[in-house]
């Protein structure tokens, strides 16, 4: 009686706790959904692709703004995930991909439960490496890409 009372107890457990993962790995997959939503402006596409027609601007531009944000009108996929118990909570840590207007893209991420935040890192920086950016440019990309790092060191690992 003991037993069957412990392996019952034992599969309560691990079904409470396979729950409550699911239900962080919805709202991590919610969050970042909202920040790529926040971040996608498909009409800005759009206008540089019309500047570009009428020679007001280098086709490359267009390049680079088209192919920099995920539209995730096109679907997402996640993969990789895993949760972290930590000390002061739960981080999900992941990887979501998807589409520009003209190619994939994808990006790591890190979402922190208690917070709601989520740190990205995408897997390319069209705009911020265009010509046109300059040095401010290629010094956003990098301060992305080390917020990142410091975020995923201190959450994921």
């Amino acid at each position: 009686m003991f037993r069957l009372s412990l392996s019952i107890f034992f599969l309560s457990f691990s079904t409470l706790c396979c729950a409550n993962d699911e239900a962080v790995i919805t709202k991590a997959k919610n969050a970042v959904l909202n920040q790529l939503t926040a971040r996608q402006n498909i009409k800005e596409c759009t206008k540089f692709k019309i500047l570009a027609k009428g020679g007001e601007i280098d086709k490359s531009a267009v390049i680079a703004k088209c192919d920099n944000d995920f539209n995730v009108n096109y679907g997402l996929e996640y993969s990789s995930l895993k949760i972290h118990h930590l000390n002061d909570g739960l981080t999900v840590c992941g990887i979501v991909s998807g589409t520009t207007e003209l190619s994939r893209i994808g990006a790591r991420f890190v979402y922190e439960a208690g917070s709601g935040n989520v740190t990205l890192k995408p897997s390319k920086h069209p705009f911020y490496n265009h010509q046109a950016s300059g040095e401010f440019g290629k010094n956003m990309a990098k301060l992305v890409n080390n917020q990142y790092r410091i975020v995923y060191k201190a959450s994921c690992l």
